[in-house]
């Protein structure tokens, strides 16, 4: 059997647990970061490139070992070079990315390796923007001229998986995530009339283990208000009563579980008039997401060490944006008790005095 090859762009928690998560098949993975700068990167990424293998911690199971095949930095002499070698050969089916605000270099780099070469790629590579900002995200629109857009195509895709708490543990890196996990793409067919792209296409969806979505705009517009809107809200009120972990939260504030139950069912109303489903079906998915953030460990610890902390004002204002624009829809069917009005409310005032 040929090995197959994927290009994954980032070392987080969220493409480590998330985007890499679930590999199935035979098939390598070649990991491409920026060279470490933050402390955390200069501690996960040299342990990384030893081991090429890291951990799934999951919550009270043993964990899951993922193997990779290289991790190399893609701003060095030698990650270009061999970035560019992947990209060319007839074995790499994709690239995932999942870089946040690295986006850019991302793609420059990409762009940089596709860009002079005598050979041309038979089918088009499969790019999957796995970003939890998909509004602040730049890759349609430096897809849609130069290079990428001859040797490549962009797949709406749309991540669900609870991840977080990344570190090295006993010499290996290990990433907190959640059982559940959920990758969408919307793809039509074959990729302008390329058949050999059929192919690719199936295996990329295989070893990725990812699901086709008839409408990824309405799975991603629930995946982002209910989870991450739900996960933010909820961080708003710890960071309010000054608690710092979940236990704290819900164990020394007397109404805790109670708020935590009307902003999700707020924010499930508002999803219901937004994406014209019944309110019982979105009351379902809040009491899902609920569930999911209550199991999953670490939640509220990761979004007020890293959100609060020092991650870019852009994240809060969309953050903050979108519950406006829910608040607005929903107008008069939210009282004067709202949480959601309250949590914008606590954001607002978190961006503004920062």
């Amino acid at each position: 059997m040929v090995e197959s090859r994927v290009v994954v762009f980032g070392s987080g928690d969220f493409a480590l647990g998330g985007v890499l998560g679930e590999i199935r098949g035979d098939i390598s993975i070649h990991v491409f970061t920026r060279t470490p700068q933050s402390i955390r990167s200069k501690a996960v990424v040299p342990v990384l490139q030893k081991n090429l293998e890291y951990c799934l911690a999951f919550a009270g199971t043993p964990r899951e070992r993922v193997a990779v095949t290289s991790v190399q930095a893609y701003d060095s002499k030698e990650g270009m070079a061999e970035l560019r070698k992947l990209l060319m050969s007839e074995k790499t089916v994709g690239l995932a990315c999942s870089v946040g605000v690295g986006q850019i270099s991302v793609i420059q780099a990409i762009e940089t390796a596709l860009t002079g070469n005598e050979t041309s790629i038979e089918a088009p590579l499969f790019i999957l923007p796995c970003e939890n900002e998909p509004e602040n995200s730049h890759w349609q629109e430096l897809h849609s001229s130069g290079s990428l857009d001859r040797q490549t195509l962009v797949l709406p895709t749309m991540v669900d998986r609870i991840c977080n708490h990344l570190r090295v543990e006993d010499d290996a890196v290990v990433v907190n995530v959640e059982k559940y996990r959920e990758l969408l793409v919307e793809f039509s067919g074959p990729a302008r009339g390329v058949e050999s792209s059929i192919a690719s296409s199936k295996i990329l969806l295989k070893s990725l283990s990812i699901e086709l979505s008839a409408d990824i705009e309405k799975d991603r517009t629930r995946k982002i208000l209910l989870m991450n809107g739900l996960q933010m809200g909820l961080a708003a009120f710890a960071y309010k009563e000054r608690k710092s972990s979940t236990t704290e939260y819900f164990e020394e504030v007397s109404d805790a579980m109670n708020v935590f139950v009307q902003l999700s069912e707020e924010i499930a109303l508002g999803v219901s008039y937004m994406l014209d489903i019944p309110v019982p079906e979105a009351m379902e998915w809040a009491t899902k997401y609920r569930n999911r953030i209550l199991l999953a460990p670490d939640t509220i610890e990761r979004l007020l060490r890293r959100v609060f902390d020092y991650e870019p004002a852009q994240a809060l204002a969309t953050v903050h944006k979108r519950g406006g624009a829910l608040i607005s829809l929903l107008r008069e069917k939210l009282g004067n008790e709202s949480r959601l009005i309250e949590s914008n409310a606590i954001l607002r005032d978190i961006i503004e005095n920062r």
